[in-house]
């Protein structure tokens, strides 16, 4: 038994003898504070209120569940039943127990990630979860490599192709559909495999997240045609004034986390760094999931790169990116910047030639996943299993074998 599951009854036992007591069905309309609840649960419940009233059948529904089986798996089975009466969404601090199990693949780009989550999801009857940020916008499919009709046909796919070009999704964002999939018992009884090269995402479901307001549209728009007028370090010195902590750990280069930290500030007259204080209730837990980070050799994913690039202009990478210049975005969106669209966009404005436009998009991948390899070789921890990946490592079947043997 672990360790949740050795202090999830009693703390609901708790809960039962104090709060179920009073009258009435709920808790209370105003919520219900969890702090006595905290050292019970071993940090789960973090001292914040439950922003709805919970449903007493649903309480004593997971009292039940959680006397005989994982505290994952008492979460599971009260969010079906419950789910099925009408019932509404569960605490944030409960989400995390529904997405334990998972699997973690993170890897540079072009390193066959996709390809070993789709295995995985089929031996193990699990569904597979977008964790790179490119492969969220609806008119990417070809230039962001998502998975095909028949992948897709194969096991269930989540957070792929579902947000328009036009919007600048975010980590936050991301975090939070994460959630709705659990609240919405999308991935219910099923092993959530999520798998992606955005480094950030992963960080942000294994830690949590500084909770941000949103901002709206004219304040950053205004942000967003500053940058292209007086570019990235113009606005990293305005930082600098306004909020120096973000400024020293921001590139003066990286437009896109300038604007940002500059557009909270001017939305909430708080600094960036100051919202980064706080973080959210983590929906994956270290301890109950399997993370694996791919370690491609650089001959190896260099090949890959250049022969998937060649591909993706046969496969219709510039009809995408007509597609994508005929809805007139500013260029400072994140779809407008993803690798292939300024280098093919530049062809079709007839400023290069076809050859030279592939020629400079293969060098920008390279580059990012050679970025990507860093980030991850120096940002991911020892709870991390690295595969190795290339002519020199393991066959596909034995990176499997080893996989397998991490889950049991």
């Amino acid at each position: 038994m672990s360790a949740i599951s050795y202090f999830f009854a009693p703390a609901f036992r708790f809960l039962h003898r104090h709060v179920h007591g009073g009258a009435g069905k709920g808790f209370t309309q105003e919520g219900f504070c969890c702090r006595d609840l905290q050292s019970g649960l071993q940090g789960d419940v973090t001292g914040k209120v439950f922003p709805q009233p919970v449903d007493r059948a649903c309480i004593e529904r997971l009292h039940g569940h959680s006397r005989n089986v994982r505290c994952e798996y008492a979460l599971r089975r009260m969010g079906d039943e419950c789910g099925n009466e009408g019932h509404e969404c569960f605490p944030e601090c409960w989400v995390a127990g529904m997405l334990n199990d998972a699997i973690l693949i993170a890897g540079p780009t072009a390193s066959g990630k996709s390809a070993l989550a789709l295995r995985l999801a089929m031996e193990t009857g699990g569904v597979i979860v977008n964790a790179d940020s490119m492969q969220v916008y609806d008119v990417l499919r070809v230039l962001s490599a998502r998975p095909g009709a028949d992948d897709l046909a194969r096991v269930p796919h989540h957070l792929y192709g579902h947000v328009p070009p036009s919007v600048a999704y975010s980590t936050g964002a991301w975090l939070e559909d994460v959630a709705a999939l659990a609240k919405k018992r999308s991935l219910s009884g099923r092993r959530p495999i999520f798998v992606g090269g955005t480094g950030l995402y992963f960080r942000a479901l294994l830690d949590g997240i500084a909770p941000t307001p949103p901002v709206p549209e004219d304040i950053r728009n205004h942000w967003r045609q500053r940058l292209l007028d007086e570019g990235p370090e113009a606005l990293h010195r305005l930082l600098s004034e306004r909020d120096a902590a973000a400024a020293e750990a921001i590139g003066v280069t990286d437009g896109q986390r300038i604007t940002r930290a500059l557009e909270v500030h001017d939305a909430t007259g708080r600094a960036l760094s100051t919202w980064q204080n706080e973080t959210t209730v983590p929906l994956v837990k270290k301890s109950e999931c399997t993370c694996i980070v791919l370690e491609p050799e650089r001959a190896f994913v260099t090949e890959r790169i250049e022969r998937r690039f060649d591909s993706m202009v046969e496969e219709g990478a510039l009809d995408e990116v007509r597609s994508l210049l005929a809805l007139d975005l500013s260029a400072a969106l994140p779809a407008m910047k993803a690798i292939g669209v300024p280098e093919l966009a530049a062809f079709l404005r007839n400023e290069c030639s076809l050859e030279d436009a592939i020629m400079r998009a293969k060098t920008a991948t390279r580059r990012y996943s050679k970025r990507q390899a860093t980030w991850f070789r120096h940002q991911l921890d020892e709870d991390w299993l690295r595969l190795p990946i290339g002519s020199q490592a393991g066959s596909a079947d034995e990176l499997l074998k080893l996989i397998r043997n991490n889950l049991e």
